[in-house]
């Protein structure tokens, strides 16, 4: 039998067990334990039946308290997070628009998201939406790809198991509905402002994207991202590279990274 763990823990990893080590709390030691050190960490179970994603097991634990007895089957992936101190939150980014801010709450669903648009927006493409997850040991943001129509399908008809339960952090990405078809286009974000596309050219690199943004960027260190996707195997991952925009400025050639169709830099004031 073979589960997986990730996120707050020392070790994340696939572990390969023995019919007596499938207990969650055997399972989180051969781990290392949680790796943020004292406070809260909430653990859920993923467990994929006939296709269903179902999460079957949810609690908080703290730092030293005993592990609830759960027995898991093989398959079952264990999520770990710390629980911040402070408010916790998901968020939303409508084409646009600027990023949403969420308060988290349990049991908060990508339907609850959805619903506080009501009406959806009629640009908000309805066959591909994603949410990206952080955890991962390697620092890519888990995807995971949702159609909003057939979700919205399966919860009238009664049918909850594809309604994701949200993540503190958590992103629910919804596209322009021309996005998806369009030619292949690259993305500028500036905090607080909404996303702006730019037709991407062979070739293109980070200081050409500021140039064709025709963006007045305030003086002083500014913290940014490029968020790239890429494709490995059926799984798409989101991979996330630090920039140093004053270098770029500079024209240094190692940060004046050169773009792929469909990259998002991401600048933080």
């Amino acid at each position: 039998p073979r589960v997986s763990v990730s996120g707050s823990v020392n070790t994340p990893a696939a572990f390969e067990l023995k019919a007596g080590e499938m207990e969650l709390g055997k399972v989180l030691l051969l781990a290392g334990g949680f790796s943020s050190g004292s406070g809260s960490h909430r653990i859920e179970v993923v467990r994929i039946s006939d296709s269903k994603r179902l999460t079957v097991f949810s609690a908080e634990v703290h730092s030293g308290a005993d592990i609830p007895a759960f027995s898991l089957e093989s398959g079952d992936r264990i999520y770990v997070s710390r629980i911040s101190s402070g408010a916790e939150k998901v968020y939303m980014q409508l084409p646009g628009q600027p990023r949403r801010d969420i308060a988290y709450r349990p049991n908060i669903r990508v339907s609850d998201l959805i619903a506080a648009l009501n009406p959806l927006p009629e640009n908000v493409a309805l066959n591909y939406a994603e949410v990206l997850r952080e955890g991962r040991s390697d620092k890519k943001y888990d995807v995971i790809g949702i159609s909003i129509d057939v979700l919205l399908q399966q919860i009238k008809a009664g049918d909850m198991s594809q309604d994701l339960i949200m993540r503190p952090g958590d992103r629910l990405m919804l596209f322009d509905r021309e996005f998806l078809d369009k030619k292949p286009v690259v993305g500028l974000e500036i905090k607080g402002q909404p996303l702006m596309l730019i037709d991407f050219k062979p070739g293109m690199k980070i200081s050409d994207l500021l140039e064709c943004s025709n963006l007045m960027l305030p003086s002083g260190k500014l913290r940014a991202n490029i968020h790239r996707r890429q494709l490995n195997g059926s799984r798409l991952d989101v991979v996330s590279l630090v920039v140093e925009l004053n270098a770029v400025r500079r024209r240094n050639q190692r940060q004046d990274i050169e773009l792929q169709p469909f990259d998002t830099l991401m600048i933080q004031r």
